[in-house]
């Protein structure tokens, strides 16, 4: 948790010195949600993929579901300490940067984006397994993990590069077809429309997915999967 804080202040920084604020809050979220899913990948595939469980309670009067709530009470549990420990920082940034109203939208906008990353990795993890062995997941599992170091690593060299080149001053965010495609954009977007009082067509569309993928994510997962 000591070294998530420090990550998390080293976030902090960006957030207080970058004065645009959607680029900020979108590289907030992707570092929170990039964070949650190496976390969920790398921590929690023993716990995800382990069947002595199922052995054990399932032969009593358990159903599936309540096994599946009680193994994401642990991983959600496990992951509010993460959270915690990346946010801390920020959300004191936020505070003295833009006031309480919007810190309270910005502590609602972190629950929505884990909520989102758990059932994003989660939902991955149990559709993959309707379709292919426990093997097969694990080496899928491996080759994530694997993408997901090249990707990190490539991030800590591209990004600083690109928003070097950007004229922050005067960036203005315009909202493309794909944007609606990335979680993270979702969450920035929403707070943007609650911040700065943006409530055309782009910013509702992105609070609406903002607000209603992690409900439905839960509901997928528990019904169908």
């Amino acid at each position: 948790l000591v070294i998530y804080g420090a990550f998390g202040i080293l976030i902090a920084f960006m957030l207080y010195f970058l004065p645009s604020f959607i680029l900020s809050m979108i590289l907030f979220f992707s570092y929170l949600m990039v964070m949650i899913a190496m976390t969920l990948i790398t921590d929690f595939s023993s716990i995800l993929l382990d069947t002595s469980d199922n052995t054990i309670i399932l032969p009593r009067p358990v159903d599936g579901r309540t096994l599946f709530v009680a193994r994401l009470t642990h991983i959600l549990l496990y992951l509010g300490q993460l959270t915690l420990g990346l946010s801390l920082a920020s959300l004191m940034v936020v505070i003295v940067k833009y006031g309480v109203f919007l810190t309270l939208c910005f502590s609602f906008g972190i629950l929505l984006a884990v909520a989102t990353a758990i059932f994003l990795t989660n939902g991955m993890y149990l559709l993959i397994m309707q379709f292919s062995s426990e093997e097969k997941l694990k080496n899928i599992i491996n080759y994530f993990q694997i993408a997901m170091a090249v990707l990190v690593v490539g991030g800590y060299q591209i990004v600083p590069r690109v928003i070097g080149r950007l004229d922050m001053e005067n960036y203005v965010f315009d909202i493309h077809w794909w944007h609606y495609l990335v979680p993270p954009i979702w969450i920035a977007g929403a707070l943007e429309a609650v911040h700065e009082n943006i409530f055309d067509a782009p910013h509702l569309m992105l609070l609406m997915l903002a607000l209603i993928v992690p409900v439905m994510g839960v509901y997928l997962v528990n019904q169908y999967l």
